[in-house]
């Protein structure tokens, strides 16, 4: 349909002035409306004037999104349930089609559940769900779960409503070809020999260090919520666990997991473990400063180990996970007010450190390998050893040299693909690609949340200080 004949297409923006926002979601709806979509941002919720947030952080691509479509300002300082009062009189003013959920995590599941609620699409930030305190409160971390379910019920009821409401998360690792090339690869393998997934070891290294001081620091990527590296990038990695084993499951039925390491903040600073780069920037790091309790039992590394297991509970393989947070880092940026969080920026020192290694049984093996700085250019090299009966060659390397930014499917191009898959520019075969749904999520979401049961069982468990981590869950697959 060409966009002159189409209605005009009203989007709300909770969180619009943050990185997030710069970085993806302004430039697609200013590069989208450039082009003559008939959209128009009608409400951003924000905690204080967006446009005043933008301009103090020198975010020109929201500026510029302000000053086209002047949006109402819905007022979400004095708390989430004012503004949603707001936004429901938005809604009642424009009829919204869109609402972009990109604030602090912690709002994620109230705002995405107002727009179920009223059949709103919406386009929601990673992770869906996440509760105040989770990291150590076992009731907390219940909740996610709990909060998880009551949201697909409503998504599954908007979608009876209105045939055109959709509910989508970026997971930008399901878009990127090396790791789409790995998940065709593990299907066709599937398909010919049925050969599940045995083996499959997800290290991630986040090299992302802080003083006592900079842990007090707000943002989306902050601790003050007393939940931590789980919550953050880690999030894309359990969604990548969980779609390499539904692509090839066997006989498997349930998946135990445990979390038999676990890294805190408080543990980061006891030791002393972020000493040595603070010696090298010559920086007190502030390790003697108290910190809020949740704060401190806040995850940074961790291991997750996950047994595959039949019907009869009997092992079929094995998944690890590692998180490493305090690894090495190219941090040269010294603590400094104005730098509320360092691994945001670039000389901040966050690298994206990963090796996956997955193996089907005896019939193929996958590695994918990244070793970058982040914010930069994102090589990621594929490798995969297949055996001669199911491909000549049998082994294939390949590498992408600028896997986030040279492939169509950046985030900016989702965003930009899903507004107009909603806006009735292109239909729902004809876009490139396309954000995750968030009713695929389903088994992620348990893996996420079951991790965080199993952080916060170990919190409240005495028996923590004499090393002890016996604590599992079971989780269907």
């Amino acid at each position: 349909m060409h966009p002159g004949y189409l209605p005009r297409f009203n989007i709300a923006i909770a969180g619009a002035a943050g990185v997030w926002g710069e970085r993806c979601h302004a430039p697609a709806i200013n590069e989208l409306a450039a082009a003559g979509i008939p959209l128009r941002v009608v409400a951003i919720a924000e905690l204080s004037d967006p446009l005043a947030i933008a301009a103090a952080r020198g975010h020109s691509q929201v500026e510029q999104m302000i000053a086209v479509h002047r949006p109402t300002f819905v007022d979400a300082r004095h708390g989430i349930s004012e503004a949603l009062a707001q936004l429901d009189s938005v809604h009642a003013t424009h009829h919204l089609d869109l609402l972009i959920v990109c604030t602090d995590p912690i709002a994620h599941f109230t705002y995405c559940s107002w727009a179920a609620r009223n059949a709103v699409s919406f386009l929601c930030d990673k992770p869906i769900v996440v509760v105040e305190n989770c990291s150590s409160q076992l009731a907390a971390a219940n909740e996610i779960s709990t909060r998880f379910t009551i949201l697909l019920d409503l998504i599954r009821g908007a979608r009876a409503r209105n045939n055109h409401f959709r509910a989508a998360t970026l997971l930008r690792r399901r878009n990127l070809a090396p790791f789409a090339l790995a998940a065709s690869a593990i299907a066709s393998v599937y398909g010919a020999t049925r050969a599940p997934v045995r083996s499959l070891n997800v290290a991630v290294s986040g090299g992302v260090h802080f003083t006592s001081d900079e842990y007090r620091s707000s943002g989306a990527h902050g601790f003050l919520d007393g939940c931590g590296s789980l919550s953050f990038s880690s999030y894309h990695y359990l969604d990548v666990i969980a779609w390499f084993l539904s692509l090839a499951p066997g006989a498997i039925t349930t998946l135990l997991i445990e979390c038999p390491y676990v890294c805190r903040v408080a543990d980061c600073l006891a030791s002393g473990a972020s000493g040595p780069l603070f010696q090298l920037l010559r920086v007190e790091s502030g390790h003697d400063q108290a910190l809020p309790q949740n704060v401190a039992a806040a995850e940074l590394d961790f291991l997750i180990v996950m047994h595959l297991l039949d019907e009869a509970l009997k092992p079929l393989g094995l998944v690890t996970y590692t998180f490493n947070r305090t690894s090495y880092t190219a941090r040269t940026i010294r603590p400094s007010p104005s730098v509320a969080n360092p691994g945001a920026h670039l000389k901040g020192g966050r690298m994206s450190q990963i090796v996956i290694d997955l193996h089907q049984g005896p019939c193929q093996s996958i590695r994918l390998l990244k070793n970058d700085v982040a914010l930069g250019q994102q090589a990621i090299r594929y490798e995969r050893w297949v055996h001669p009966m199911l491909s000549n060659p049998p082994y294939e390397e390949l590498l992408f040299a600028d896997a986030y930014e040279a492939e169509t499917t950046t985030p900016k191009r989702l965003v930009e693909e899903f507004i107009k898959m909603l806006a009735g520019v292109v239909t729902e075969a004809e876009a490139i690609s396309l954000p995750v749904p968030i009713e695929s999520q389903e088994l992620t979401h348990r893996l996420y949340a079951a991790c965080y049961e199993l952080l916060a069982q170990e919190a409240e468990d005495p028996s923590r200080n004499e090393g002890k981590r016996s604590h599992s869950r079971r989780v269907a697959l």
